[in-house]
């Protein structure tokens, strides 16, 4: 399922996925310093909340791997609607 965040970048998201307030983003716990929110300055928060969200309610390797895979098809997305909003 796709959905449409406030910054304007359509992601590719969980069905159940709704964005929450209390979304810490990239990272969490002990990793949360290792796992930054930005790539070069562009916020990638976006991205991370909806893996976050499939990543906790999958239970096995597979649901794992899509959840990491959206991240990346997700993480890219974002910097493309960086590039093309920019003209970089």
């Amino acid at each position: 399922m796709n959905y449409k965040f406030p910054s304007g970048v359509v992601l590719s998201v969980h069905p159940d996925y709704t964005p929450r307030a209390e979304c810490d983003g990239c990272g969490s716990g002990w990793n949360k310093k290792l796992v930054p929110d930005t790539i070069y300055l562009l916020s990638i928060k976006e991205a991370c909340c909806p893996h976050d969200h499939r990543y906790g309610i999958g239970g096995t390797q597979e649901d794992k791997d899509i959840a990491d895979l959206e991240l990346l098809e997700n993480t890219l997305e974002i910097i493309n609607n960086y590039i093309v909003a920019n003209q970089v």
